[in-house]
């Protein structure tokens, strides 16, 4: 399994890493996403682009396609699915199996914090509400009125809801990583091929999520590549913080040490 790929899908392993203190695996997602993300900052341009790849001199026709506004409504609700599911995982307790859907409370609780702390959190309510980066269909470059910025910069260009960083591919992501998280709890029932197609289906999301913003102008190409980079992170951070909770046990508070418990050990 790729590192960066066990490091955030992994539970057990990160459960594992977490009770020794190892934080190498973080660093190598933090490492990734700071490579990926050096070129838009030395070269701005490349968003530039890619948005007039879509651009006919007037505006941005797919903005207004019905097959891309279906594709979006259905990418922009259907991340509302597993967050509703381990909502009610966590407060149904005892009345529902300790493994639902084939995940311990503790995934389930790892997928909601994910959801919590990455889209609604850091990328609504933090980054798109303060960074003030205009959308591409709003800067001058593209029949608008606002002036470009590159994704590092602070800027004055936008009052609310900015294009840095993308909310719906953020969803999308962390619906990818539940859905993988689903699958590694169902791969001895489903078999190896229905596994890796899964998979495959599950990345194409946040893909076709973010070809739908760029192509109608609601994003730039760095806007999504962060949105994916940064809810990576939190998915990480998120798996670790649950680790040593008692989530699993239904019976008892949450706010309470397990009992019996031994470190690491679910």
């Amino acid at each position: 399994m790729h590192p960066i790929h066990r490091c955030v899908f992994d539970t057990a392993h990160l459960r594992a890493i977490t009770t020794r203190g190892d934080t190498k695996q973080t660093f190598v997602v933090i490492g990734a996403s700071a490579m990926v993300t050096l070129p838009f900052g030395i070269w701005p341009q490349l968003d530039m682009a890619t948005a007039k790849v879509f651009f006919d001199g007037a505006g941005f026709p797919l903005e207004t396609n019905p097959l891309n506004n279906a594709l979006r409504w259905v990418l922009r609700w259907t991340p509302f699915l597993p967050l509703l599911v381990g909502i009610f995982v966590l407060c149904a307790g005892a009345r529902v199996p300790a493994l639902a859907f084939g995940l311990p409370r503790k995934d389930w609780a790892a997928i909601i914090l994910t959801f919590v702390l990455g889209p609604a959190l850091l990328v609504n309510l933090g980054l798109k509400a303060h960074w003030g980066r205009a959308r591409p269909r709003d800067a001058a470059e593209f029949a608008g009125n606002a002036i470009f910025s590159p994704p590092h910069q602070l800027a004055d260009q936008c009052a609310a809801n900015c294009s840095f960083v993308s909310g719906e591919v953020s969803a999308v992501t962390a619906l990818t990583l539940a859905l993988i998280m689903l699958l590694a709890a169902s791969k001895g029932r489903i078999g190896l091929r229905a596994y890796r197609s899964g998979h495959v289906f599950a990345w194409m999301l946040p893909f076709l999520s973010a070809f739908q913003h760029i192509s109608a102008g609601g994003h730039f190409l760095s806007d999504t590549i962060m949105a994916v980079l940064l809810t990576l992170i939190v998915a990480r951070f998120c798996n670790g913080l649950v680790a040593a909770s008692p989530v699993d046990n239904p019976s008892q508070p949450a706010y309470l040490p397990p009992i019996n418990a031994r470190p690491g050990i679910l």
